[in-house]
C-alpha cells in the first residue's frame, strides 16, 4: 500500500502530496487512457484537442507535400 501511495504521489502537486501525506483522502482525478499513436504518414503530425473528460488527438497533414526523389 506504501509503494501505491508512493507511485500516486509522483503525479500529484506538493499541495495533494501534503493532503495524502496528512491522512485526507482525496478523489484522485478521472484516469484518461493511454493512447498509443500509430507514426504520422510523411507531411503529418498530431494535435491534441483539449477535450473533457480526456483529450482526443487529430491528425493533421499538410497540402503539399515537396516530391521526394
Amino acid at each position: 500500500m506504501k509503494k501505491q501511495i508512493s507511485n500516486i504521489g509522483k503525479v500529484l502537486s506538493k499541495e495533494e502530496q501534503r493532503t495524502i501525506n496528512g491522512g485526507a483522502v482525496i478523489a484522485l482525478p478521472f484516469e484518461c487512457p493511454i493512447v498509443l499513436l500509430a507514426a504520422p504518414p510523411e507531411g503529418c503530425h498530431y494535435v491534441t484537442v483539449p477535450t473533457k473528460p480526456c483529450p482526443t488527438y487529430k491528425l493533421v497533414c499538410d497540402d503539399i507535400v515537396p516530391y521526394q526523389a
